[in-house]
């Protein structure tokens, strides 16, 4: 459909910047979309496109296969139906929860991690973990050990950034465990939440690109072995390493969140504004963050508090999906089971009070669940609309040398409207392969590019999945989130724009 596939994204940042929603815009953009996506018609001869509502035709070999006019009529009339709304608007909901990128159904061994069914469930199990370790008073215990340790803002930001170092597995376990793990912590020193939040985004998926052993690096490095031509030997890890030094997004987000931290880099804009509120007494949380908030008491008596009750089910959560071949489902299955044992036969808590947190937990992260469920459906939009074909069609003019820039930029952006970066990864892995191939660009650049444009798109998007697991956690409002971070954010793409251009030009 050309420029028209920009129109729902379009709708959705509008909206959020608008309304500062999340979910709203999001319903709005996926609904004009598929709306769209109804009354807009591409020849696939041609590629004109025409509004309106669809003439069906028939020819004389459908006529002849089907017995008569009327019967092969009414056949294309019935395949047509499903492009119709809201038929078209079902079977995307039933494709997203169904099936993944390949078509294929769900596979709970951690094979098809794309598959919104798996996200699901992985992201609906990190709710009862969460708040069975809050009730248990596990967090607030490793909490006020911290507390005693550090001494001011600066100290309680750096064990932040650093603490997302440990969960380097995953971008939702990062987000989601040092964000209800440090929350408290950073409230105590005066932190607004919008900043904590920016330093966990700027860790939690840049250090998933660099570290050889994430989920990330198993999934990306899965579709490089498809589209790049490596032998079935190959192992994933190996061929995404040598992407890591060309992950400059990731670099350099790293290095401006440690320089902000450091005060090299000061407040200004939406981060100067928190800080005077919370300096003068307001919340520590941004307006409007009751929609995204895990409201957990403690059950257990503050003497009775441990920090084992925080250590033992994180250090299996990390052991276990690394065992597991970086499968988090797993991972967080064996860290559940492994923390209502302990806490019963401990008796931390009583088996009836576990089961009571264990379904409250669902509860918290009923509407992060939706607006994901939501954020699939507008991708799923934009692949039916060609918005990636379309963008990608438009860098093939570029020369060879500003070709790493211009992936870096415009699948970016991609990843920025759709707030899917694997989703991305998946249609243009084998697109930057063949760039490679046939204008001589070095290949591991042009990934680099992509990889980056992915985890740009994550950082900057309103209603990325981890932008929403960063708010959910630190329990703060994802648009007012986002805006706030933006100045940072711009800073560490103006610096990688300028490094790809470089290595474009040297490489």
């Amino acid at each position: 459909m050309g420029i028209y596939s920009l129109i729902p994204p379009l709708i959705v940042i509008l909206l959020a910047i608008k309304t500062k929603s999340s979910l709203i815009p999001l319903v709005a953009g996926t609904f004009v979309g598929f709306l769209m996506l109804a009354f807009i018609h591409v020849d696939p001869v041609t590629g004109n496109t025409t509004f309106g509502t669809q003439t069906i035709t028939v020819t004389a070999k459908q006529i002849a296969e089907a017995g008569s006019k009327e019967k092969a009529l009414e056949a294309a009339t019935e395949a047509a139906a499903v492009y119709k709304f809201p038929n078209n608007f079902i079977n995307g909901v039933y494709k997203i929860l169904m099936l993944n990128e390949k078509g294929e159904g769900p596979n709970f061994n951690g094979t098809y991690y794309n598959s919104l069914l798996w996200v699901l469930i992985v992201c609906g199990l990190f709710g009862p973990f969460i708040q069975l370790m809050i009730a248990s008073g596990g967090i607030s215990a490793i909490g006020d050990k911290l507390i005693t340790k550090l001494k001011n803002r600066k100290q309680s930001l750096l064990a932040t950034y650093f603490l997302g170092f440990v969960f380097f597995v995953d971008d939702y376990l990062n987000a989601l465990s040092v964000g209800a793990t440090m929350r408290n912590v950073t409230d105590k020193f005066g932190v607004p939440r919008e900043k904590i939040g920016y330093i966990i985004g700027a860790v939690c998926v840049p250090i998933a690109v660099l570290f050889p052993i994430s989920t990330w690096t198993v999934y990306v490095g899965g579709l490089m072995k498809d589209g790049g031509g490596y032998s079935a030997d190959a192992g994933e890890i190996d061929v995404f390493m040598a992407t890591i030094p060309f992950s400059i997004y990731a670099w350099v987000a790293m290095l401006v969140a440690l320089l902000y931290i450091l005060k090299v880099i000061p407040d200004f804009g939406a981060f100067k504004t928190a800080q005077k509120r919370v300096d003068d007494g307001g919340s520590n949380a941004a307006p409007n963050s009751e929609s995204l908030s895990i409201d957990i008491k403690e059950y257990v008596l503050p003497e009775k508090k441990s920090v084992w009750s925080f250590l033992v089910p994180m250090i299996v959560l990390v052991v276990a999906t690394v065992y597991f071949d970086k499968d988090v489902y797993k991972g967080i299955m064996c860290a559940l089971t492994v923390l209502i044992a302990q806490y019963w036969l401990l008796k931390v808590m009583p088996f009836s009070a576990i089961l009571e947190q264990f379904e409250e937990g669902f509860k918290t992260m009923t509407f992060v669940l939706v607006v994901l469920i939501v954020t699939y459906l507008l991708k799923e939009v934009g692949d039916q609309m060609g918005l990636t074909k379309y963008v990608v069609g438009g860098i093939k003019a570029f020369p060879v040398q500003l070709l790493p820039l211009m992936i870096f930029l415009a699948i970016g952006a991609i990843a920025i409207a759709t707030g899917s970066s694997w989703g991305v990864y998946a249609v243009v892995t084998p697109i930057v392969f063949a760039l490679a191939k046939e204008t001589g660009m070095n290949p591991m650049l042009g990934m680099g590019s992509l990889i980056s444009a992915g985890v740009m798109g994550a950082n900057i998007c309103f209603y990325s999945d981890s932008r929403i697991l960063t708010a959910s956690s630190t329990e703060s409002n994802m648009t007012a989130q986002a805006i706030s971070q933006l100045p940072y954010v711009i800073i560490t793409t103006v610096i990688t724009a300028i490094v790809f251009l470089i290595l474009g030009f040297t490489m």
